[in-house]
């Protein structure tokens, strides 16, 4: 690997500077010493960094290596790292919503309650008769609303009831229904009803003995929160909240109105060690049973000042922190349910289908992953000896043999080379250089037709006839033909500039390379820039290359054609109508931005498709004319209705009246293909 200007001289700065630092210290030359580093540092970095990524993927093994790293291995824990923070994500909303739920159920109660009780209290005859109503009534409803208390004012009477409310209530000037209000620094919450002239209040405060028995209910830890309520933005906003009672988890975010609103701890000051306590169920071991899910809940209910029955503050007045774990909302979301006549829950049964299921796409991944770094080092691994057998051969060592086990198109490749060397060494040593040229062409001409599809392709629903023809012994054109599936077939074909061995060799490597790409399965426009980096990199600037890509949708009747320099393809319809598929781009390899895209063409039953290489549509005669497009297209109207053969024949019949020679100026490609009904 060759060192680059730019590497050298910034290195020797740094050096230098670093050398003056160390001598002189801060002073005279050490100051223009720390600016040598200064400057010269960045500078070697990055050349630094690009001579080692250029050493790194110099090898065809190194890119393949780190291609299967980047798709293979990186995503895998960022979809883990996605899913499980998903999975918290939705274990907490679920969670909040569940203790929302509760929360609002016991509301409910509390306004359903009132509403039962308000008659019947405004015709008792007498306060304790009302109390013992009361009682009587709230009996069935004290293990799930712990501190229920009222409030009655009865028409033109004194004010009767229990709880810290009882001296307030007679100022209110609020509807019926549920309320959540503040009164003392305490949260409370009920419902009043209003009959005849009549109030009832029935309310409980928001405590640790209602937090507990929201835990009960719904299995979650939680802790009850109140509001505070900045200033920002110029907008003055009123605070409602109390002293927190130790630090903890705040969560904020601002209301319709742009303030900040910050959840803090709303239990009493004076509360003991008792109330941290929960009355959720024990923690089990494991990383799905721990209450991992941290999510807040804020209650979008307006709260008011018990004293008067008014609105503090538009905010949500109180939240909940809800502390719960992936496998309890995960058991919650399927309770009840069953399986078939088994007492078998639904989450034992969705718990272990997951189980299954992850541990087949492991085991799926694994094999996958096994048979990937397998492909990845046998192409490496022939790569390697395919160019350590060329260095051999530059050196004159005719004799190496390279060795590569198999039945695939890597091995015969191998097996090519093997033959290509063979000839080479039995020619330099028995034949003369004539001879010796003529037998290393033509096994590099097998070699490039070993390349080509085979004669006997064919594919469903088409009919396909090929013509294949290099001006010298090796050709710089090819084409393939790909099976994707039963209904879809990929066309290619392709023209490296210039003649002779060296456009060979770029065409093998154009085609290898472009048979590697299509298998990550990369988007067409992708793997041509991918291909065209390639071209840039491994070839001299005057060489390009230009590649049509078709691929025939035959059920849904349409071709998506992505090109690059190539002459369009032609379409020959039934009634003799010719039309190509415009879709302009540079070749591959040239030093110019370019942006490669797919346009698709209608396809109908009876067309003849035509692509063909710029061999036969550039022609010229004996006179110094040019066969044209105008004569092609002219041509390809008279085949209208023909097979794929005829059409082929017909044009190569035209070629050669033109031309009058047998041996083409250029290489020639043509191929047909016609769509037969379905």
């Amino acid at each position: 690997m060759r060192l680059t200007r730019t590497f050298k001289r910034s290195g020797v700065l740094l050096a230098l500077g670093i050398a003056l630092t160390s001598v002189f210290g801060d002073q005279g030359f050490g100051v223009a010493g720390i600016l040598l580093i200064v400057f010269s540092s960045p500078v070697f970095a990055v050349s630094a960094i690009r001579h080692l990524l250029r050493g790194l993927l110099w090898r065809v093994g190194s890119r393949l290596l780190l291609s299967y790293v980047l798709i293979g291995v990186v995503p895998i824990p960022l979809v883990t790292g996605l899913l499980f923070v998903g999975s918290l994500v939705l274990a907490g909303q679920f969670g909040a919503r569940r203790t929302e739920a509760a929360f609002v159920k016991r509301q409910t109660t509390l306004q359903l309650l009132a509403t039962s009780l308000a008659p019947r209290l405004a015709e008792a005859p007498s306060a304790p008769a009302r109390a013992a109503l009361f009682e009587q009534a709230a009996a069935d409803h004290r293990h799930a609303l712990p501190g229920l208390s009222y409030v009655f004012v009865p028409k033109g009477g004194v004010v009767e009831g229990t709880g810290a409310l009882a001296k307030e209530a007679p100022a209110w000037k609020t509807e019926s229904g549920r309320f959540l209000g503040r009164l003392d620094e305490r949260l409370y919450t009920g419902a009043l009803e209003e009959r005849a002239g009549a109030r009832l209040i029935v309310y409980l405060p928001v405590d640790r003995a209602l937090r507990q028995a929201l835990e009960r209910e719904t299995g979650i830890e939680l802790r009850l929160r109140t509001i505070r309520v900045e200033k920002e933005g110029g907008n003055l906003n009123i605070s409602v909240d109390q002293p927190p009672r130790k630090k903890g988890v705040s969560f904020r975010r601002k209301d319709t109105s742009g303030n900040v609103v910050e959840l803090q701890d709303s239990e009493t000051p004076s509360a003991t060690k008792d109330d941290d306590a929960t009355a959720a169920p024990p923690v089990p071991r494991g990383v799905f049973e721990r209450r991992l899910v941290v999510w807040g809940l804020l209650l979008d209910q307006p709260v008011l000042d018990l004293k008067t029955g008014t609105a503090l503050a538009k905010s949500p007045p109180v939240g909940f922190t809800v502390r719960t774990s992936l496998a309890h909302e995960f058991r919650a979301l399927f309770a009840g349910s069953r399986i078939g006549g088994e007492n078998q829950e639904a989450s034992q049964i969705a718990v272990r289908a997951m189980q299954i299921l992850g541990a087949m796409a492991l085991s799926i991944y694994g094999v996958a992953s096994l048979i990937a770094a397998i492909l990845v080092l046998r192409i490496a691994r022939a790569t390697r000896r395919m160019s350590n057998g060329f260095s051999e051969i530059r050196g004159g060592n005719f004799a190496f043999r390279a060795r590569l086990r198999g039945e695939d198109q890597l091995a015969s490749m191998i097996e090519s080379f093997n033959q290509m060397a063979g000839h080479l060494e039995t020619s330099v040593a028995t034949r003369a250089e004539k001879e010796a040229l003529e037998h290393e062409l033509q096994v590099a001409r097998d070699l490039q037709r070993r390349l080509l599809p085979s004669p006997d392709f064919r594919f469903p629903g088409v009919e396909i006839a090929t013509d294949f023809l290099p001006a010298a012994a090796i050709g710089g054109d090819f084409y393939h033909f790909v099976a994707e599936g039963d209904d879809r077939l990929v066309v290619v074909i392709a023209d490296v500039s210039g003649h002779g061995l060296s456009t060979g060799i770029v065409m093998a490597s154009a085609k290898a390379s472009l048979s590697a790409l299509a298998s990550t399965g990369a988007k067409t426009p992708d793997l041509f820039a991918t291909l065209d980096r390639e071209i840039r990199a491994t070839t001299e600037r005057r060489t390009f290359v230009t590649l049509a890509h078709a691929r025939f949708h035959l059920s849904e009747k349409r071709l998506e054609f992505t090109n690059a320099g190539h002459i369009y393809p032609y379409r020959i319809e039934p009634n003799g109508t010719v039309s190509s598929v415009p879709n302009p781009a540079r070749p591959l390899g040239l030093p110019l931005a370019a942006t490669f895209q797919t346009v698709t063409s209608p396809v109908t039953d009876g067309d003849l498709w035509v692509f063909v290489s710029d061999g036969i549509v550039e022609a010229t005669s004996q006179t110094g004319d040019v066969f044209g497009f105008a004569r092609f297209e002219e041509t390809l109207a008279r085949g209208a209705g023909k097979t794929a053969a005829e059409l082929k024949d017909l044009v190569l019949a035209e070629w050669l009246a033109f031309s009058g020679r047998e041996q083409p100026e250029d290489d020639r490609t043509l191929i047909v293909v016609r769509i037969l009904p379905a």
